[in-house]
Order: structure tokens, then sequence, then C-alpha cells
């Protein structure tokens, strides 16, 4: 459990090299490489 929270932390911050995209269902900010939102599975194609 631990070890799952201390990852979503991690997905949590703004990519490294600053790409990045917030979710508009849930403002959760994703790596520029997901195409779902990490927290609510919402489609990077339909919220931006």
């Amino acid at each position: 459990v631990e070890i799952i929270s201390n990852y979503e932390e991690i997905l949590k911050q703004p990519a490294q090299d600053g790409k990045s995209w917030q979710c508009e269902e849930c403002n959760q900010v994703n790596p520029d490489t997901f195409e779902l939102c990490w927290n609510c599975q919402a489609n990077r194609m339909m919220v931006t």
C-alpha cells in the first residue's frame, strides 16, 4: 500500500521535462505520455 501511495504522489508532480496536462474532469496533473488520466481515467483527447 505504501508503494502505491508513493507512486501516486510521484504521478501528481509535473513531468520532469515540464510537459504535462491537467485533467478537466478531476484536475489531476498527468505526464504528457499518458493518454488517460491516472486518477479518473478520463481520455486526454476528450478533455483538452
